[in-house]
Order: structure tokens, then sequence, then C-alpha cells
């Protein structure tokens, strides 16, 4: 596959610089063009019982239009130089009509959510992976205080053998082309299954002209978002790429597990598709 259209998300907040800018590197890595989307939770839908008041329903669509503005002139120079690069807004949608527009494009480039940002209520807690279950796209998720800069040296595919760590590995070619160094972290139960699983991914990465580094981890942690992380980091990764919600999106959004485990502690950049 190819990427040609990103679409990144932008809102109040100090890191839709950070993402906008890792965007354009994406971009240039990937010979795309790029789409900047503004979409925030309008004030009303915080205040909803400010809707029979017509002077404060005035006064928070008002409180919406100066948040746009600041959000359009924090991002101001960054697209100065850039014409090319298409503005999108609405300050009275809802931020999951993120997701339709994100249907027309190849990569979404999406921030790690913050209980600590002062700008939380932009966008609903899981807005990252509601995107893309919403969606079906891939998105590449950056961490707080972090842009991509570059194309990444080192990739870590977290792989169980499930549709969606196929289909991530699927949207991770691109990237794979820019890498010096693949690794392949895989968590399985059975130590026969996993053995199998490693040759043909090694043979299939091999058809695409890649050679990798396996990591069995047996038996599987009981933590196996932190396994991933903590093999991430002994690589010295600088992508991570999974597939996620390997169960009901509901089970692993409201009990843990792998995906919410990564986006919420991840400090490198992740490829990430349902």
């Amino acid at each position: 596959m190819s990427y040609r259209n990103i679409l990144v998300h932008i809102d109040s907040s100090a890191a839709s610089r950070e993402r906008l800018r890792s965007a354009i590197c994406a971009a240039q890595c990937l010979q795309a063009k790029v789409e900047a989307d503004y979409a925030v939770t309008p004030w009303l839908w915080l205040h909803p019982t400010a809707a029979g008041d017509t002077g404060l329903s005035s006064h928070l669509s008002s409180q919406d239009l100066e948040r746009m503005q600041r959000a359009k002139q924090a991002v101001a120079e960054i697209l100065r130089d850039l014409p090319e690069i298409k503005w999108t807004d609405n300050p009275t949608q809802s931020p999951y009509d993120f997701s339709e527009r994100a249907l027309y494009s190849d990569l979404l480039v999406l921030g790690q959510h913050s209980d600590t940002d002062p700008d939380r209520d932009d966008v609903p807690p899981d807005f990252v992976p509601a995107m893309m279950f919403r969606s079906g796209r891939p998105a590449l998720v950056i961490p707080h205080g972090q842009t991509l800069t570059s194309a990444p040296r080192t990739i870590l595919i977290a792989w169980n053998a499930s549709r969606q760590s196929a289909r991530a590995l699927t949207c991770a070619l691109p990237w794979l082309h820019l890498a010096k160094e693949v690794h392949v972290g895989i968590w399985m139960q059975e130590t026969s299954q996993q053995e199998e699983s490693a040759s043909r991914l090694t043979a299939y990465l091999q058809c695409h002209g890649f050679g990798c580094q396996v990591h069995a981890r047996h038996p599987l942690p009981p933590d196996a978002g932190q396994a991933i992380l903590q093999l991430a980091s002994s690589t010295q990764a600088d992508m991570l790429v999974m597939g996620c919600y390997g169960h009901s999106r509901a089970r692993e959004w409201l009990l843990g597990g792998a995906t919410a485990t990564v986006l919420k502690e991840a400090r490198l950049p992740l490829l990430m598709s349902h």
C-alpha cells in the first residue's frame, strides 16, 4: 500500500503543533499531502443546561470561536511556508465528525490523551481509539512532548497472529522501507504456535525485502502492554507497530489491556490499526 493523503487532528492544545510537524515529516517521508482538521467538543456540549439561556449559549459559542482562532494562530507559523496544506474547521460539530472526514484519508495523525492536560476537554478521553474504530484507518499516534522529525530507523512490530496485527503490519509496509532495523515481538500462549508464526512472518517479510530479528515471548505476560513497551525500549525502537482491540472494544477500554496501556504510556510514535 501507499499513503497519499494524511489527515492530522488539530485542537487547542499545545500538542497540536507537534502533531502537525509530525504529519509534515510523515508526508515528506511518504511523499504524501497533509490536511489539518480542527475538531473539538463544543462548550455547549459540555454545559447542556446552558442551551435554555440565550445569553450563556451565545457566550459559549463565542468561546468556541475564540478557541478555534487561538488554535489557528498557533499553527499559522508552521503553515506559513506550506500553503499546500489545507486547514479545515467547524467549531460547532462533534469531534467524532473527524472520523467521517478520516474515511477519505490514508493515514491519521493523532495525539496521546492526558488527564493532566489543561485542554483535556477539547476531545473525549476515548478520542484516539474511537477514530480508528469508526474510520477503519491506521493512525500515527504522537506521544506527549515528542515530534516525528525523521524517518524511523528502528521499528518494532508487536505480533500475536491476529487480524488486527496483520492489518497493522500491512499498514506499516511503507514505513518498513525507510527503516534500518526491523524487530518483531511475538506474544502467543503456545510455544509451537509461536514458532510456526515466527517462521511464517519472517518468510512474509522476506518476500517484501525485509530482514527482521524475532523476539519470541512465552508464556503470555499478564500485562502485555508493559511487555511490548519494555521490548520497544530494549530494542531502541523509534516506532511501534501494533494492532488494537484483540477482543471486545468495550472490554478493552473499560478493563485496560495492551491497547489502553500502550496508548497511555508509550513514549515513541505508534502506528496503530484496528
